[in-house]
C-alpha cells in the first residue's frame, strides 16, 4: 500500500511537470514574442519619424523650387501659354495637398500607429516625386525661352548704338 501511494505520488508529480513545463514554455515564448513585436513597432515608429523629418525637408525644397520657377517665369519671354500656367498651378496644388498630408503622418506618430503612417508616407513620396517631375519640366521649358531682361537690354543697347 505504501508502494502504491509512492507510485501515485510519483505519477501525480510527473503529470504536474508534464502540464506545468509546457505552460511555462508558452509564457516564456509569449513574453519574448511580445517584446520582439514591441521593439519592432518602436523601430518602425522611429523610422517613420526620421523619414517624416526628411519629407518635410523635401517639401520645403520643393516649395522653394516652385517659388523659384514662378519668379523665373516672370523674367522669361517664352511661350506663356495657359498650359504652362495650369501645370504650375497643378504642381502648387499638389504641394498644398502634400503639406496637408504630412499632418496625417504626424497624427499616426502621436497615436503610435506605424502602419497607417507608413501608407501616408508612401503616398506623400509619390506626390513629391510627381511635383518634382512637373517642376523640372517647367524649368526645362523656361530654359528654352529667351530671357525678357536680356531682350530688354539688347533693345536698349541697340538704341544706344543708334
Amino acid at each position: 500500500m505504501a508502494e502504491a501511494n509512492v507510485l501515485i505520488s510519483v505519477l501525480a508529480i510527473l503529470a504536474l511537470v508534464v502540464l506545468v513545463v509546457p505552460l511555462l514554455v508558452l509564457v516564456f515564448a509569449w513574453g519574448k514574442v511580445s517584446r520582439y513585436l514591441e521593439q519592432r513597432k518602436q523601430k518602425r515608429l522611429a523610422s517613420l519619424a526620421h523619414y517624416h523629418a526628411r519629407l518635410l525637408k523635401v517639401i520645403n525644397h520643393l516649395l522653394a523650387r516652385a517659388d523659384h520657377v514662378d519668379q523665373l517665369s516672370k523674367f522669361y519671354a517664352g511661350q506663356s501659354d495657359d498650359q504652362w500656367s495650369k501645370d504650375l498651378a497643378n504642381a502648387c496644388e499638389k504641394l498644398v495637398v502634400l503639406t496637408e498630408s504630412t499632418k496625417l503622418i504626424e497624427s499616426s506618430l502621436e497615436s503610435k500607429d506605424p502602419g497607417s503612417g507608413e501608407e501616408n508616407l508612401l503616398s506623400c513620396i509619390r506626390v513629391a516625386h510627381y511635383v518634382l517631375i512637373r517642376l523640372s519640366n517647367l524649368e526645362r521649358q523656361l530654359g528654352k525661352g529667351e530671357s525678357k531682361s536680356f531682350r530688354v537690354k539688347k533693345q536698349q543697347s541697340d538704341k544706344m548704338q543708334s
